[in-house]
């Protein structure tokens, strides 16, 4: 398969190594702003009108495709061809690369929210990659698809279905507990937001890549207040625990980071800003 050179529309390439890492647009989905918990409301309000955002909110929704010379995973599938208001872009994107679902020879999940593995099943019901393994922490698989504890909220339990497609890849679900899970890729555990939700951090070459799934939603609003939350926490105190550690981490060493719900294209830094934090985009290229 020819190594990407030039850009094309709706996704990013990186490399990083010999790895080429590639952002795929998948969604701009409608995003409440009571959703954001935490903070008050005013607050919400005032900071996303200062960042000239459009108003009602959106959520970026990314997935990420990993190229490890002929091999191809997929880091998240985005919210799936059932979502609504609209279906995701997902398999429109990668057509236009050239890779076909029986490509990809592993999807990894950050976790199994309704805009991450909503992309599993095609519209008939069917494994969206048929030839995929599918790796996924085994915390979130043992919250998700066993009885959940009483008294969560319908927040977090409106995602319950949709976990449970992730059934239809059967024996080829690779439960793991974090550590490398392909060459040059190692599940880090972030977990709060669900209990297995991870991140994944990509190494080839002394480069360094972290795809975080959801340490933010509205990055304008949770990087400079890290104690905003969002309204799908499993744990709430959790989750934003993990998010000041991730970031002070990605700000302390300079890592490279992405994020399925950072602005497309959505490789930067974190920086320290005032009481919290900031984005730094990569600089855009044309080429790789």
């Amino acid at each position: 398969m020819t190594r990407p050179m030039e850009q094309p529309a709706s996704a990013h390439h990186v490399a990083v190594g010999e790895f080429v890492v590639t952002t795929l647009l998948d969604a701009y989905a409608p995003f409440a702003a009571d959703a954001i918990t935490g903070v008050p409301q005013e607050d919400v309000a005032r900071m996303h009108a200062a960042s000239r955002r459009p108003w009602p909110m959106r959520m970026t929704v990314n997935a990420f495709l990993v190229r490890a010379g002929e091999r191809l995973a997929l880091i998240d599938t985005g919210v799936g061809p059932d979502a609504d208001p609209a279906p995701g872009r997902l398999p429109d994107v990668l057509a236009a690369l050239g890779v076909a679902p029986a490509n990809i020879a592993t999807v990894l999940l950050t976790h199994l929210h309704s805009d991450h593995g909503g992309g599993l099943l095609d519209a008939g019901g069917a494994p969206a990659f048929p030839n995929a393994d599918l790796v996924v922490h085994e915390d979130e698989l043992d919250f998700w698809l066993r009885e959940q504890p009483p008294g969560l909220p319908e927040s977090v339990l409106v995602h319950v279905p949709w976990a449970a497609r992730c059934r239809r890849y059967g024996d080829r679900i690779r439960a793991v507990r974090g550590g490398p899970v392909l060459p040059g890729i190692t599940l880090i555990p972030h977990s709060g937001h669900t209990p297995g939700h991870s991140g994944y951090l990509i190494e080839s070459r002394g480069e360094e890549l972290l795809i975080w799934g959801d340490i933010v939603h509205q990055p304008h609003i949770q990087l400079a207040r890290p104690e905003a939350g969002a309204l799908w926490d499993v744990d709430h105190a959790a989750a934003a625990a993990t998010r000041r550690r991730v970031l002070d981490l990605a700000a302390r060493q300079g890592l490279t980071v992405a994020g399925c719900h950072l602005d497309f294209p959505a490789v930067g830094h974190i920086a320290r800003s005032g009481d919290g934090y900031a984005f730094v985009p990569r600089v855009w290229s044309p080429t790789v």
